[in-house]
């Protein structure tokens, strides 16, 4: 039997959630306290591990 990795996509997680609360990426990021671009980056992939700095301001 193969043992398979399942890797998760915190991006399209993020982006599943925010989208289901019916928010835009400005006002997640508001509320979320994190910048605009780093959201944006995070959804897109482009940062695929954030860290806890990545959400402070």
């Amino acid at each position: 039997m193969e043992n398979m990795a399942t890797e998760i996509n915190i991006g399209e997680n993020i982006k599943k959630y925010r989208n289901k609360q019916g928010l835009s990426q400005e006002d997640f990021a508001k509320k979320s306290g994190v910048k605009y671009t780093t959201l944006t980056k995070i959804e897109s992939n482009v940062i695929k591990k954030p860290s806890v700095l990545s959400w402070q301001n």
